[in-house]
């Protein structure tokens, strides 16, 4: 009876920080994937188009 109120209460908290844990981190996974995925479309010296500015990438390793 007291172990499966025990349970119970561990489960339970245990689903609540995992849900709380994968909301949280949303935001930093979607940032991480969109910059491992414009990595290969956009290297160094491109010529991008921004609303109306023009925005080239340096190289900061030379």
């Amino acid at each position: 009876m007291i172990t499966d109120n025990i349970s119970i209460i561990l489960g339970v908290l245990l689903a609540s920080f995992s849900i709380s844990f994968g909301l949280g981190s949303r935001k930093m996974m979607q940032h991480l994937l969109h910059s491992y995925y414009l990595k290969k479309i956009i290297s160094i010296g491109t010529h991008i188009l921004l609303i109306d500015e023009k925005i080239e990438g340096k190289n900061h390793c030379n």
